[in-house]
């Protein structure tokens, strides 16, 4: 109550006049509403616009693949080694020998970031390891000569290949 409330007595104390007012008119509510879902849509639009997927993912490196598959025969050779980029961007994997030139599992693919990184993807589509990290696996030493992979890129002119024919685990890196 207010000092000249208390003082009149005989006067009953009505609402508050400025209760139930509403701070905005209807247009205001539109435009308050309305405003920065059209700033949104433009930001939104601008990066859509913008978006190269090459930016994002980088480019596709080529990768040597084999034709094996989870549930067929594999072989037991010990598949281990730092995966890389060799001078043609081919996934290798780099041991005590040297690099070795790997053939993974069917459906395996690579991509180079637009910083030079090597990923390369599993069939689903999920990273399967990058660059510098250690990879094991399980497979066949195959002799490039008479082979599916001789004369495809990442294919050594000559010597044998690794074909991964195991789950791919990255133990460090």
């Amino acid at each position: 109550m207010t000092d000249q409330q208390a003082e009149q007595p005989g006067q009953p104390l009505g609402p508050d006049p400025t209760y139930g007012r509403r701070a905005l008119s209807t247009r205001g509510y539109v435009a308050a509403v309305v405003i920065p879902v059209l700033i949104a849509a433009g930001l939104f639009g601008l990066v859509v616009w913008n978006y190269d997927d090459a930016d994002i993912q980088g480019t596709t490196a080529p990768l040597l693949a084999s034709s094996w598959q989870p549930g067929q025969p594999a072989g037991t050779e010990p598949v281990i080694g730092v995966l890389a980029a060799d001078d043609d961007d081919c996934a290798v994997l780099v041991t005590d020998d040297g690099e070795v030139a790997v053939a993974w599992p069917a459906g395996f693919s690579a991509r180079l970031s637009p910083g030079g990184t090597l990923t390369v993807y599993d069939p689903d589509g999920k990273p399967a390891a990058r660059a510098d990290q250690e990879v094991r696996a399980t497979g066949s030493l195959v002799d490039v000569a008479g082979s599916p992979f001789a004369g495809k890129p990442c294919a050594p002119a000559g010597g044998q290949v690794l074909a991964i024919e195991s789950a791919v685990q990255v133990v460090a890196g």
